[in-house]
């Protein structure tokens, strides 16, 4: 950008950053502790699928409060 007052010139750079985060976890059955796979983790309009190990991993979340729903057949669903 450039701003030019009389016989003066100013020149400047403009540089916008986004702010993200990551949400991260693991999913375990709340009455035996194992992990559970296959558990559909939903943030926003981002959807993630627990690996074997029940861990998840949601990057690029913008900065901001969201609900975060957990759902998997014959579990009732967990809203946080």
């Amino acid at each position: 950008m450039q701003i030019v007052a009389g016989n003066n010139t100013l020149n400047a750079q403009m540089i916008a950053t986004v702010v993200t985060g990551t949400l991260s976890g693991t999913v375990t059955d709340a009455a035996t502790g194992r992990a559970l796979q296959g558990v559909t983790v939903t943030i926003g309009s981002t959807q993630v699928v627990t690996d074997a190990s029940g861990n998840y991993t949601i990057t690029g979340i913008p900065v901001g409060t969201y609900t975060v729903t957990f759902v998997k057949s014959g579990y009732n669903t967990l809203t946080l």
